[in-house]
């Protein structure tokens, strides 16, 4: 039983793991400096001295939104992540550019 319970918890993780494998995170977020509305669902980053970086949501953003970074650290899928004109607003997806 107690081999049961331990596969079980293992292949939970190692299905965790690989859901994830695709999604970006952002470390020092609150450093950029600017940002630009790219779509009603996309905003890219800018400055800062990390890279730069794609933010998708299914939120609507207008293209003369204010937009304030709430956390510092933050993945693809997750939650009140920026303040849009007051607004919470999640990740779908975070993609880091290249330098």
């Amino acid at each position: 039983m107690r081999k049961t319970i331990l596969a079980g918890v293992a292949a939970m993780i190692m299905i965790g793991t690989a859901s994830n494998s695709n999604a970006d995170c952002v470390y020092a977020a609150k450093t950029k400096m600017t940002y630009e509305v790219l779509d009603s669902h996309t905003v890219r980053f800018k400055g800062g001295f990390t890279r730069d970086f794609i933010f998708k949501t299914y939120s609507n953003i207008k293209p003369d939104a204010k937009i304030v970074i709430l956390k510092d650290y933050f993945c693809s899928f997750e939650r009140a992540v920026l303040n849009v004109d007051g607004e919470l607003v999640g990740s779908s997806l975070v993609i880091k550019q290249q330098f």
